[in-house]
């Protein structure tokens, strides 16, 4: 699922997420898709109906069902699919997650998040947020039915004053995206753990094995241009600075050690920590 489309990666993430999970042997009964669908037809796309994801990738949007696409992608659809409540979903396909208690659930949101003032985290939809008080809420509702083994909710968001790291852009000196394309056509996070699960043996890698990789691969990819933090923007950043203070991977072990008993905390330890 994602929020509202504004980049050109967001459907086109969520599409690419459907082809990897259908090629892997998912019965496509059992994947239920919210999106946007704003970018596939629009006319500034010079592939009309098509979207990639690769520089030289195929076309990802074709054969993806619009189970809850534009204003039907609402919260309350979400959870309403989530929780198997085909009362509460009023609009869309229909399909629920109908899972069994020896079922896995796989959730996956691409899109963008942001900490209001107020306090507590949210996930931009296009007419109303993810709130994550409400989100545990309905998950707890969800372990409580006992109808799922496990669930894995993996979100690619980043904050309002964060950039998302776009990737195969013009202009790259490496994959740069295709020549008549004067847009990216990926972000890092998005394309890192579905190219890692396109390259590898799905049945012998475990998620925690790929996560580790996909972190080792990204660290090296964000360092090289550099994670800016403490920003203008930033209600952290000095007021007299127009400019960011230091990177978020330099901050993190730094701050870490520095508010901890080093004498206490092996090097295991911390990395665990900072990368959560």
């Amino acid at each position: 699922m994602n929020s509202k489309s504004v980049s050109t990666c967001l459907d086109t993430n969520v599409c690419h997420a459907f082809q990897l999970l259908k090629r892997g042997g998912l019965k496509e009964e059992n994947i239920i898709v919210f999106m946007y669908d704003s970018i596939a037809q629009h006319a500034w796309n010079l592939r009309p109906g098509i979207l990639i994801n690769h520089p030289d990738g195929i076309d990802v949007y074709a054969g993806v069902p619009k189970d809850y696409t534009g204003k039907n992608m609402t919260t309350g659809n979400f959870y309403g699919v989530l929780l198997s409540n085909r009362s509460s979903v009023c609009s869309g396909s229909g399909k629920v997650v109908d899972s069994k208690p020896n079922n896995y659930i796989f959730i996956y949101f691409s899109g963008h998040g942001y900490t209001p003032k107020e306090g507590g985290t949210r996930l931009e939809m296009p007419w109303s947020d993810i709130e994550a008080p409400r989100l545990f809420k309905v998950l707890k509702q969800k372990n409580a039915s006992g109808s799922f083994k496990e669930i894995i909710y993996v979100v690619t968001a980043s904050d309002i004053d964060e950039g998302s790291l776009p990737w195969y852009c013009p202009r790259s000196s490496e994959s740069p995206s295709p020549p008549d394309y004067d847009v990216c056509v990926g972000n890092l996070f998005n394309i890192s753990w579905m190219e890692h699960s396109e390259s590898h043996d799905r049945k012998a890698v475990t998620v925690g094995r790929q996560f580790e990789e996909i972190y080792v691969v990204t660290a090296s990819d964000i360092d090289e241009g550099s994670l800016p933090w403490y920003c203008t923007r930033s209600s952290e950043s000095p007021p007299d600075y127009d400019v960011c203070v230091v990177d978020l991977l330099n901050i993190s072990w730094m701050e870490y050690r520095e508010s901890h008993d080093r004498k206490a905390i092996i090097v295991g330890r911390q990395f665990e920590e900072v990368i959560n």
